[in-house]
């Protein structure tokens, strides 16, 4: 930090002897800036402000079914538009701005000054809210001429309110004619996709794709059906065989109990000395029935014949089962009965063997629609493709029409809503300019001028110093050379030399507080001095 500062004060020491050089330089450059920023010319700005309420009671009625509220759009086109070139060339020929450019160029170029200094901004948070809301708006403008910047803001004001107020329907009826155009287009297209898909419906019936799925589903449900099935009948047919197994095991007939009741002593005397059989009980009732009816009746009565018929069909069954017990030489004792066990297993073998019979059938059918699939492997997968493009076509074409139907229909509701809608414009600051001039700052700018100045000269004094430079001190000698330095001998000033240096010093202060005072002056006269400088300057 030492190093630091004896550096500095070695500097600052060499430079003060270019101090007058400083000085110059540093009055050179504040009377040449302060005159420049004196021809400066004034600059005011004119505005206005008013408020757009741009949302009705019937926003309220409506709610959300339309489409974003235009008229609040409105608002923000037409600040787009009246930067456009159009609107710009008429404000410029009714305020005679149009009169400074005198050539097709120089109107350009005066059309596009205007696009950038003209201001129309609304109130805070409008730009970044969802969509146009009500709001203060402000228009802005500056000019040279305090006269010209109110003109141009008040003709800008008159247009933007015509605009607003005029409230244009030619863009909603546009919108409508060209959506309804769009339908009718749109609904033929429609119709005639409808009829090409019916149409290829009908010539591939039963081709087409069920609920289920594609073709590749189809066949694949129809195989795992099919393993299904055979495993199914795989089981059953196990079971037929246990069952066949056990009825084979299993005698038809049991020996009869002692102890018999009245109907079995009397189907003993139906059996004789034959075997016993399951009829001989039901034939010796209707022999019992049979001669009541003798009792009462003749042979030829009705009732007597159809207890003989039935008799007789009974012994005709009975003699065909002895017949088949005999065959198979089952017992021929008289005290046999039917075995309710081998009953059983009878009646499951014939349930069994319906299942059995129900499978096969079933696995028949199936293996028949698989082979005709896999012929038409071909055929289908085709018929699927071009049934997926009809349909996708189709519902491309429905979803576009149902979207534009909405659309008319928000449109529609849309265009009367504006009919119906009154906007809220009302004038909150009318047009005003202010007496004082916005721009330059001139103090501002004449007090960097003179920092500007002090720098460059003081600048300018350190890069004499450095071209031209010296020894201060024996520490700094030594530095320099690397050598020692042996002793130093001190300068001795005569009177008239300390005189000289209080006289220069002097009149170096004098010419600094010159400059300060020249400063104060420039910042109390801008007014005047501007005037003075911009008339002899124009």
């Amino acid at each position: 930090m030492n190093d630091l500062i004896i550096f500095l004060r070695r500097e600052i020491v060499g430079a003060w002897r270019y101090r007058w050089w400083a000085m110059g330089v540093a009055w050179g450059i504040c009377v040449i800036g302060w005159l420049f920023v004196y021809s400066l010319q004034d600059v005011y700005e004119a505005n206005a402000k008013f408020f757009v309420e741009t949302r009705s009671r019937l926003d309220r009625v409506i709610g959300e079914v339309t489409t974003p509220d235009q008229v609040g759009d409105q608002v923000n086109l037409v600040k787009q538009a009246m930067l456009g070139r159009p609107v710009l060339e008429k404000v410029a020929r009714e305020t005679d701005l149009d009169l400074r450019a005198s050539t097709p160029m120089g109107k350009n170029e005066l059309i596009s000054s205007l696009q950038q200094k003209i201001v129309i901004t609304g109130s805070p948070g409008m730009e970044r809210a969802p969509r146009p809301t009500d709001g203060i708006y402000t228009i802005a403008f500056r000019d040279k001429d305090r006269a010209m910047s109110l003109a141009v803001v008040e003709a800008l004001l008159n247009e933007f309110m015509v605009d607003v107020v005029r409230g244009r329907q030619d863009s909603s009826k546009e919108t409508i004619e060209f959506l309804r155009e769009e339908i009718t287009k749109y609904s033929e297209q429609l119709k005639a996709r409808e009829r090409a898909l019916a149409d290829f419906k009908q010539q591939n019936v039963g081709l087409l794709p069920s609920d289920s799925g594609g073709y590749f589903n189809r066949l694949q449900d129809e195989l795992t059906n099919l393993s299904g099935l055979e495993v199914q009948l795989e089981n059953a047919l196990s079971r037929k065989a246990t069952l066949e197994a056990q009825l084979r095991g299993e005698n038809p007939f049991v020996d009869e109990p002692a102890t018999a009741t009245s109907s079995s002593a009397a189907a003993a005397r139906v059996a004789g000395s034959g075997p016993r059989t399951e009829f001989d009980t039901r034939i010796a009732e209707l022999e019992a029935q049979l001669s009541e009816l003798l009792l009462r009746f003749t042979d030829r009565h009705p009732d007597v014949i159809s207890v003989q018929e039935q008799i007789d069909q009974l012994r005709d069954r009975r003699a065909a089962r002895i017949e088949e017990i005999q065959q198979n030489g089952g017992a021929t004792s008289s005290a046999l009965a039917n075995n309710p066990v081998h009953q059983q297993l009878q009646i499951a073998l014939n349930e069994i063997n319906v299942e059995v019979a129900g499978l096969r059938s079933q696995l028949s059918r199936d293996r028949a629609r698989i082979a005709d699939l896999r012929n038409k492997v071909d055929i289908i997968p085709a018929i699927e493709a071009q049934l997926t493009e009809l349909t996708r076509d189709y519902d491309q074409v429905k979803s576009t029409y149902d979207e534009l139907r909405t659309l008319l229909e928000q449109e529609v509701i849309a265009s009367r809503k504006q009919e119906a809608a009154v906007v809220n414009f009302r004038l909150i600051d009318p047009p005003y300019v202010g007496n004082e001039p916005v721009s330059p700052i001139r103090s501002l700018f004449l007090f960097a001028v003179l920092v500007f100045a002090l720098g460059a000269g003081g600048g300018i004094a350190w890069l004499l110093h450095m071209l031209n430079p010296v020894f201060h001190d024996v520490s700094n000698l030594r530095d320099i050379t690397g050598l020692p330095v042996l002793g130093a001998v001190s300068m001795t000033w005569l009177d008239r030399h300390h005189a000289h240096r209080k006289v220069e010093l002097s009149s170096f202060a004098v010419a600094g507080g010159m400059l300060v005072v020249t400063f104060v002056l420039a910042l109390l006269a801008q007014e005047p001095g501007g005037l003075f400088i911009r008339q002899l300057v124009g």
